[in-house]
């Protein structure tokens, strides 16, 4: 009996995969409404916060560069996802899907569809191009 051979995927083929499933979760969570969301964008908010920061520490910056830039990214951080977040609460019902404004969730579905496409780009060029990495041990 011959064992398993070990599945080896690709860069790519995993950074697709892990967004097919990013994809997902944040599908369910918008249908699943108001609540939810809200603590989805906590924990985005944490988990980014967290990323940033081992990004920014292994830079060969001062002290005070690298917590200029650790607030720095928080605060963008924390105002895009909150943005995201009001687009959904403030804007009046008008009987979307879980109580989303149908604008809003047009708007957000926009944004999300926005990110992916600059994000699927960027990624493309960075390879065609090349140069220096924001970070090396992920890229």
């Amino acid at each position: 009996m011959k064992p398993f051979k070990k599945l080896s995927l690709t860069n790519l083929q995993k950074r697709i995969i892990s967004a097919v499933v990013i994809l997902l979760i944040f599908a369910l969570v918008l249908y699943l409404g108001k609540p939810w969301l809200g603590l989805f964008i906590c924990l985005v908010i944490i988990l980014g916060m967290i990323e940033w920061v081992r990004m920014v520490k292994n830079r060969p910056l001062s002290i005070v560069a690298q917590l200029a830039f650790i607030l720095l990214g928080g605060i963008v951080l924390y105002a895009a996802l909150m943005s995201l977040y009001w687009l959904v609460v403030m804007l009046p019902d008008v009987g979307g899907p879980n109580g989303f404004s149908s604008s809003g969730l047009a708007v957000i579905l926009l944004l999300v569809s926005l990110v992916v496409a600059s994000d699927t780009a960027a990624f493309f060029v960075g390879r065609r191009l090349g140069g220096p990495k924001l970070a090396p041990r992920l890229s």
